[in-house]
């Protein structure tokens, strides 16, 4: 994830864990110090953090760049992948200028075949992802389309097929 966000782990080409000296933090050079929101908070939070001699030493201490990400966001490869490399992208390149998430038009595509195309909400509709994948697909609320297993599968208690109209997007 870190590579995707555009950054090196300096730390990586072991397994395991492994003690890291002041003087390898000194030769480490980073310039944010990335953990996960419950690691930081076990570990006593920014300040306790910066106070371990192993990264007191380091650019990142100096700056106070300590990043706190939510673990199962980035490090689940699910639907919300692209949000979390986008999102830690951000984190760790300040100046960085991402070009909008979010599209005035999109294409969709089957074959190589134009299936829909207009505004993300008419295009990316069920009908239309149902047509490339051959899924019944539904709207979740703060999620957006996923294939609905279940009634693909034709299990008992699956969601309703999907509308033909977009789904409602916030």
């Amino acid at each position: 994830m870190l590579r995707a966000a555009g950054a090196d782990n300096p730390l990586s080409g072991f397994d395991g864990y492994r003690p890291l000296s002041a003087e390898a933090g000194a030769a480490w050079e980073a310039e944010a110090i990335v953990m996960m929101e419950h690691s930081l908070a076990e570990a006593g939070g920014v300040d306790a953090v910066l106070n371990v001699p192993a990264l007191a030493v380091t650019r990142a201490a100096t700056a106070r760049s300590v990043l706190a990400v939510e673990g199962s966001y980035v490090l689940n490869f699910g639907p919300r992948a692209a949000h979390a490399r986008r999102h830690l992208a951000r984190l760790l390149h300040t100046d960085l200028v991402l070009p909008p998430f979010v599209s005035d038009s999109v294409l969709v595509l089957d074959g190589g075949r134009r299936v829909a195309f207009g505004p993300p909400a008419e295009a990316l509709c069920p009908a239309a992802l149902e047509a490339v994948y051959g899924l019944p697909f539904r709207a979740v609320p703060g999620v957006g389309l996923l294939p609905d297993l279940a009634a693909a599968a034709g299990l008992a208690g699956a969601a309703p097929a999907p509308s033909k109209d977009p789904p409602p997007w916030p």
